[in-house]
């Protein structure tokens, strides 16, 4: 969705902000390096509720913990300086 225009980014902009201090990622593959990098508030808990004839449960309510702080701008997760293609 970060790599998305209208609607889908918007959706992840909002999310993204409500779980992170650091500035929106451009691309997916940077979202998930700030996540394992512990980038993101841990999600505690979720509500579920389930409708009979529907094919997907759907998340009313979640729970978030702390918000991490953010990561020094020099600092790369997952940033390998062998890895460089030039």
């Amino acid at each position: 969705c970060f790599e998305h225009d209208g609607y889908a980014r918007q959706k992840a902009i909002a999310w993204w902000r409500q779980r992170s201090p650091d500035p929106v990622p451009d691309t997916a593959e940077r979202a998930v390096e700030i996540a394992q990098g512990g980038g993101i508030a841990p999600t505690l808990g979720i509500t579920v509720r389930s409708v009979v004839g529907d094919d997907f449960d759907r998340i009313t309510n979640y729970e978030l913990g702390p918000m991490p702080e953010p990561i020094p701008a020099d600092s790369y997760c997952g940033y390998d300086p062998d890895e460089i293609p030039f």
